[in-house]
């Protein structure tokens, strides 16, 4: 093999292994994990069985390798564009993104809030994408690095609140997506308000991101 060939031959593998993660998402995403075969993966990606051994090791490598790459995509749709100047633009267009990637995806979003359970590596991917999801917020937000213990805790515990209510809200969809975005807006400038100390809910929205950017 010529050394100028490797690149190419690199190139093509790294293309048929990310067709064969996204046809494992789809399916992973209808079917319980038990349900889902190799077999099936393989015929719907058009590759011998062989190469899932290769490249994942077999079904829990690939449902991993599936799990990771869907967290990567709805962390990429989530951040925020170049028209959003303000905080107040980043928050809501965040928040309005993340709905409008469930909406389009909601059974790969329940994979994704309930994978993480039994499996430390899943788990680890999981956190991890959590945190940059708080972190890619707080950069929003306007937040310090190393934000106050009280503001962590409001804003770790209101993105816990947002997994929650995205559950309910794919259970149920009993609101537009305008809605469910202004209510999680408004529930986390309720709850940076009070870690900054404005208890009685006196401060508007612009003074809270103001005071905020203070801290930083």
């Amino acid at each position: 093999m010529r050394s100028q060939d490797s690149p190419r031959i690199a190139t093509r593998a790294q293309a048929r292994r990310e067709a064969i993660v996204e046809v494992a998402m789809a399916q992973f995403s209808e079917r319980r994990y038990e349900e889902v075969f190799i077999d099936d993966v393989c015929r719907e990606a058009g590759i011998a069985h062989g190469l899932v051994s290769y490249y994942f090791g077999g079904k829990r490598g690939l449902f991993t390798a599936a799990v990771e790459k869907a967290w990567q995509e709805m962390l990429e749709y989530e951040k925020p564009h170049e028209g959003e100047v303000t905080a107040t633009d980043k928050i809501n267009g965040y928040i309005r993104r993340h709905f409008e990637y469930v909406h389009g995806n909601p059974k790969r979003f329940t994979i994704l809030m309930h994978s993480d359970s039994g499996d430390s590596r899943i788990r680890e991917i999981a956190h991890a994408a959590r945190d940059t999801a708080v972190a890619q917020l707080m950069t929003s937000i306007g937040c310090p690095v190393s934000p106050p213990p009280r503001l962590r805790l409001a804003i770790k515990g209101w993105a816990g609140f947002l997994d929650s209510a995205t559950l309910d809200w794919v259970a149920h969809e009993t609101c537009p997506i305008e809605e469910v975005t202004e209510i999680c807006r408004e529930t986390l400038m309720a709850a940076v308000g009070v870690a900054i100390g404005d208890r009685d809910g006196e401060m508007t929205e612009e003074q809270t991101l103001r005071q905020v950017a203070r801290i930083a």
